[in-house]
């Protein structure tokens, strides 16, 4: 059963939980105060960037594998009136085959780095990315960039 670590931010500081299961990962965002979180951020001048929730495992395969959730702010367009939303990347590490000389002398297995981003999405949408990610189902983030 694959477990968790989760490193939550926000302009209090970082907490730091390791060893969850998917649930207690998926209850752990719910109980977050998003929604105070995202109206502190519309009274401020200065740009935000500090709440962000950040979920990752190593696979069976020793890959690295991480989905960071942020609060989505549109500095230029700030309003009270505004609904939260939420920016969702997927960072993920896959091995690919690597021809060495032009394939003479064979092929090599390598780690490639790639990402998913999501810009601005609601919170039903961000809660499903979660929900996919740590049931490792990787096809549906995949699909969603598509």
């Amino acid at each position: 059963m694959t477990r968790f670590n989760v490193v939550y931010s926000d302009s209090k500081g970082e907490i730091e939980r390791k060893n969850l299961l998917a649930s207690e990962v998926l209850d752990y965002f719910k109980s977050l105060p998003w929604q105070e979180s995202f109206e502190d951020c519309l009274k401020t001048e200065d740009a935000v960037y500090d709440y962000m929730f950040i979920v990752y495992y190593t696979d069976a395969e020793q890959l690295e594998q991480s989905l960071d959730i942020e609060i989505f702010m549109d500095d230029e367009n700030k309003s009270l009136n505004q609904n939260i939303s939420f920016d969702v990347s997927v960072w993920y590490e896959k091995y690919i085959m690597k021809k060495v000389f032009f394939g003479l002398l064979g092929e090599k297995k390598e780690v490639k780095n790639d990402s998913i981003i999501l810009e601005n999405q609601d919170t039903y949408n961000t809660l499903k990315c979660l929900q996919s990610f740590v049931h490792l189902d990787s096809q549906y983030l995949k699909s969603l960039t598509q």
